[in-house]
């Protein structure tokens, strides 16, 4: 298999999946403990108040970087709208010289 390079978006798109893992298995870390927190167990709700904080930096992570990402996305964009706006300016100016001038009479 060849070494493959991972362009920004690819690599950005993995820090996106590692987080939302991240915050899944903060989820699930957490539910027992909200289970025992219900049943009286204080311990439990200093361990849960502790993994929501936690819960709470992995998604402004996530959306720190999804919104990078979205920018990236719409630069680039931007970038072959504007290179399809050049080439359509470039296909106007051709039908100018198409153009038959009428004969003056």
């Amino acid at each position: 298999m060849r070494n493959k390079r991972l362009t920004a978006k690819d690599q950005i798109d993995g820090q996106l999946l590692g987080i939302w893992h991240e915050i899944k298995d903060i989820v699930d870390s957490i539910e027992l403990d909200v289970l025992k927190t219900t049943q009286g167990n204080m311990s439990a709700g200093v361990r849960a108040r502790h993994g929501l904080r936690i819960l709470s930096r992995a998604a402004i992570k996530f959306v720190l970087i999804s919104i990078k990402n979205a920018k990236e996305i719409k630069c680039e964009n931007d970038s072959h709208r504007k290179d399809r706006e050049s080439y359509a300016s470039l296909e106007s100016c051709e039908d100018r010289y198409d153009f038959e001038w009428p004969e003056n009479e």
